[in-house]
């Protein structure tokens, strides 16, 4: 999808000027390359709340005078948008399989010239049993690194899980989705309360940089066992909801935070190198 819009993005058809990004949200659009970007989501995107109301406001210009109408494509969720004074609100859904979905708000004006503004944005995640109770996680281990993201539905029958699995890779710039991951439920581990055994397959990524086309070399095809407990003693730490996964080295270890509860099984895996090898 991005592609398309990417190859319509400046399109100058019969001398037609495309239409240009002035402000969003109250703040300028900038050009880099042809490339609208809003200065403040560079770097950190913008963090709003599931089951809430997120206004929209759109400043667009256009050389010609035509007419520019916005549209927002593969936003979850209802988007409601005036096109008379380009001021709307988005209605986020209260559960957004994507934590980090990209905003895409695109202006087409009335001859089929197009411009295409990229808005990241971060879906805030209350966990239930809030932080781990101990600030003794080594810092290689923090969120701002490299991470996997994974929410998955619980089969109440057999077991087995099935949803989706993001890498976020924040100094790369890489993200990279698998939309349709299944796990085959296992015996616990001796610190899981439940375990599973899941392989990625298919992966796509939204950028072509070779460094995150390497990530999902490696972390494709190969079988990642997680397990989640609701408090975990381990090297004399005590961990509440943590996600335990089966380090080929170190065994089972705490490895990043999870919640299961309803039926639903969510996680946040931090990487580091070893976990990559």
């Amino acid at each position: 999808m991005i592609t398309l819009f990417t190859l319509l993005l400046g399109c100058n058809l019969g001398g037609n000027t495309p239409p240009k990004f002035q402000s969003f949200n109250g703040e300028e659009v900038k050009y880099l390359f042809g490339f609208a970007y809003v200065p403040s989501s560079v770097f950190e995107p913008e963090v709003v709340n599931s089951n809430t109301r997120w206004n929209i406001s759109v400043d667009v210009s256009d050389a010609n005078g035509d007419d520019v109408t916005i549209s927002f494509p593969s936003a979850p969720g209802q988007i409601e948008f005036n096109q008379d004074n380009k001021t709307g609100y988005w209605d986020i859904p209260i559960d957004v399989v994507d934590y980090y979905p990209t905003l895409q708000v695109l202006a087409v004006d009335e001859q089929g010239a197009s411009d295409i503004l990229i808005y990241p944005l971060e879906i805030f995640q209350q966990w239930d049993t809030g932080l781990w109770d101990t600030g003794d996680w080594r810092d290689d281990w923090g969120f701002e690194g490299p991470h996997l993201i994974g929410n998955f539905r619980v089969n109440e029958t057999n077991g087995t899980i099935e949803g989706s699995v993001q890498f976020l890779g924040p100094e790369q710039r890489c993200k990279l989705t698998w939309n349709e991951v299944t796990g085959t439920r296992e015996e616990p581990c001796e610190l899981c309360e439940n375990s599973w055994q899941v392989i990625l397959r298919e992966g796509s990524p939204e950028t072509s940089q070779q460094s995150c086309l390497d990530t999902i070399t490696q972390l494709q095809s190969q079988t990642w066992r997680l397990g989640w407990a609701e408090s975990v003693q381990w090297e004399g730490l005590n961990y509440q909801s943590p996600l335990l996964y089966d380090h080929p080295t170190a065994g089972w270890v705490p490895f990043g935070q999870a919640t299961f509860q309803q039926q639903r099984f969510s996680f946040q895996m931090d990487l580091d190198n070893d976990a990559l090898n």
